[in-house]
C-alpha cells in the first residue's frame, strides 16, 4: 500500500501544478497493461511525457481513478476474507479519495474539494458496506447499501455536471453507475468463490474508469482553456 500512496502522490502533486502552470512530465506507477497484472501492489515507477497540460491533466486524472478502483476493491476483498490487512487498505483507499479531492480542489477551488471529500467518503463507505452485507448474506443490508449509493451517484453526477458546463448530469451518472456495478459484482464474485470471475471484472473496471477521466479532463479543459 505504501508504494501506491506514493505514486498517488506524485500524479495529484502533477494535476495541482497543472492548475497552477506548471510541467508536463511526471512519473507514474501504471505497468498494469504491460504485465498483466491488475493489482495496485504490482506497479513500477514510469516516466510519461505528454506534450500538453490537457494530455497531462487526463493521464493523471486516468492513474487516480484506476487507484481508486484497486484500493477500493482491496479493502472489499479484505472485508470477505476478515483479513488484518483490513486497515492498512482502507487507509490507502482513504488516502486515493483525498487525492482525488484535491485533484478537484486544484482546479475549483476548496469549497469544491470539501463536497468532493465528503462524497467520496460516503461512497467508499457505503461500498464498504455492500461488502459487509455480501460476506453477511444479508441481503436486506446489501439493498440498504445500494440505496445510499445510488443517492451517491445521483449526488456526484450532479455535483460534476454543474462544475462542468456541457456534461450532461445523465452522461455522468450512466458511466458512474457502470463503475459502481463493476465492483459491487466484483466483491460478489469474490465472496462466492469464483476469484476468476472477480479479478476479470476488475480488470473490466479498471478499463472502464478511463471513460469517466477522459470525460472529466475532456470537460475540464472544454471550459477552463485559460488553465489549460
Amino acid at each position: 500500500m505504501e508504494q501506491g500512496s506514493a505514486t498517488t502522490g506524485i500524479v495529484i502533486s502533477a494535476i495541482v501544478a497543472l492548475a497552477v502552470g506548471g510541467t508536463a512530465g511526471y512519473a507514474i506507477g501504471m505497468n498494469m497493461e504491460a504485465n498483466g497484472s491488475t493489482s495496485n501492489t504490482d506497479t513500477s515507477q514510469q516516466q510519461a511525457a505528454t506534450a500538453t497540460k490537457a494530455a497531462d491533466l487526463r493521464v493523471g486524472l486516468n492513474n487516480l481513478l484506476r487507484e481508486h478502483v484497486s484500493v477500493s476493491l482491496d479493502v472489499t476483498r479484505d472485508i470477505v476474507d476478515d483479513s488484518p490487512d483490513l486497515a492498512a487498505s482502507k487507509a490507502a483507499q482513504a488516502a486515493n479519495a483525498g487525492d482525488i479531492a484535491a485533484a478537484v480542489g486544484s482546479i475549483y477551488g476548496e469549497e469544491a474539494q470539501a463536497q468532493i471529500t465528503e462524497l467520496f467518503v460516503d461512497h467508499i463507505e457505503q461500498s464498504n458496506a455492500y461488502a459487509a452485507a455480501v460476506e453477511a448474506g444479508d441481503e436486506a443490508a446489501q439493498e440498504a447499501a445500494l440505496v445510499e449509493l445510488r443517492e451517491y451517484l445521483t449526488d456526484i453526477a450532479a455535483f460534476f455536471s454543474g462544475a462542468i458546463e456541457g456534461l450532461p448530469q445523465d452522461t455522468v451518472y450512466a458511466l458512474l453507475e457502470e463503475h459502481e456495478t463493476l465492483l459491487n459484482d466484483s466483491v460478489t464474485a469474490y465472496a462466492a468463490g469464483d476469484f476468476a470471475r472477480s479479478y476479470e471484472l476488475e480488470r473490466e473496471a479498471l478499463t472502464q474508469v478511463s471513460s469517466i477521466g477522459d470525460a472529466l479532463a475532456k470537460g475540464i479543459v472544454n471550459t477552463k482553456p485559460d488553465m489549460f
